[in-house]
């Protein structure tokens, strides 16, 4: 294979892996951003509650205990009204899917590399 023939399939390949890893990486940072957004969400919705429920357990007159109790259900009741736990696991598994993808693209640009140079 000449060299110019080369360079250009060199070329055509590196363009293409580019666009596609570019892409890629671009929707893998935003779902990974979303699922740490999320996560500490859930954190901050679980201490509220666990913080709540160690308040109410520690002696609260009974007005204090009230309010705290509906405090824990609110924050409880968001977590469930915005499904964040449920689209926390689903966003978690496609930022490490992206990750796959992107693990596998990089594997198939290394092949497409090899055959081109061994042609």
């Amino acid at each position: 294979m000449s060299s110019d023939k080369l360079s250009h399939e060199f070329e055509a390949l590196q363009r293409m892996y580019g666009e596609q890893y570019g892409g890629a990486d671009r929707e893998r940072r935003a779902v990974a951003a979303e699922a740490v957004f999320r996560r500490l969400v859930a954190y901050g919705f679980k201490l509220a509650a666990v913080l709540g429920g160690i308040a109410v357990a520690s002696g609260l007159n009974e007005q204090q205990a009230h309010r705290v109790g509906i405090g824990i259900t609110v924050v409880v009741g968001l977590d469930l009204v915005f499904s964040n736990h449920k689209r926390l696991l689903v966003t978690a598994k496609a930022a490490h899917a992206y990750r796959w993808s992107l693990s596998r693209l990089a594997i198939d640009y290394n092949l497409g590399l090899k055959k081109a140079l061994l042609t």
